[in-house]
């Protein structure tokens, strides 16, 4: 959430009923101001707001196509994929990617350079070479988006990722694969951060795919990557995971 951005509230205040959009114009700790169409000004905790973004271009689709299962979800998802092979990582992430291409977004991979140039290799065949000259398509090192282990908070690498998302234009889908990031993190710092990233995609109209390999899984973290998501890949297919939106 930044400043100027609309937003609507989720609960009341006097004189201003819940669901009443305005225009936030400071943002401070632990309160956000918004002012009104009429003048006024409330001052909120962050989670008594909604921002409109993602659905503020009414020419956008409030649903997005995953590209590796017929479902659909709403733009701004955040989903986590436990596959059981490398293969099976690789294909829903080509899958994600193409799809969002297809459908004019602005498309990301975190990952390291290795696992990041198998990926390009898929998009060097025919039918999806241009996407790598686009300008549509990029590729980050892992590395670059987050924190050293000495650094890592949930609240930094949280500021981190709103800042990266907010410079890109139109509507934005990641697909990211932590790898030793993870692994190297404050486990209580990085699995805070993963719940709460699940707003900050809803607020900014960005979706989101966190890909933890088998090994890591082993390690305990399917369990709680089922916790930290809304949504769970599983075979290129979608289930619940156990967070909210809240």
């Amino acid at each position: 959430m930044r400043l100027c951005d609309t937003v609507r509230s989720v609960v009341a205040l006097p004189g201003i009923p819940a669901g009443t959009a305005g225009t936030v114009t400071e943002i401070g700790s632990p309160f956000i101001a918004v002012q009104f169409g009429d003048g006024r000004v409330g001052y909120y905790a962050r989670r008594q707001l909604r921002s409109q973004l993602a659905t503020a271009d009414p020419d956008l689709p409030s649903e997005i196509s995953l590209g590796f299962t017929p479902e659909v979800l709403p733009a701004g998802s955040h989903l986590c994929c436990l596959p059981a092979t490398g293969a099976e990582m690789l294909s829903t992430c080509f899958g994600y990617l193409a799809a969002g291409l297809r459908a004019g977004e602005r498309c990301f991979c975190f990952a390291s350079p290795r696992w990041a140039a198998t990926v390009r290799r898929l998009f060097a065949t025919d039918g999806h070479r241009h996407w790598l000259d686009s300008g549509d398509l990029s590729f980050v090192d892992v590395r670059d988006i987050y924190l050293p282990p000495a650094e890592f908070t949930a609240d930094k690498q949280l500021a981190r990722a709103e800042r990266a998302l907010a410079s890109a234009t139109g509507r934005t889908r990641v697909f990211g694969r932590p790898g030793a990031c993870y692994r190297e993190a404050p486990a209580e710092e990085w699995w805070d951060y993963e719940m709460r990233m699940t707003r900050v995609l809803g607020e900014m109209g960005a979706s989101a795919i966190c890909a933890y390999d088998p090994t890591e899984q082993r390690r305990g973290g399917a369990r709680q990557a089922e916790l930290t998501h809304p949504f769970v890949v599983r075979n290129r297919e979608i289930v619940p995971g156990s967070a909210s939106y809240v």
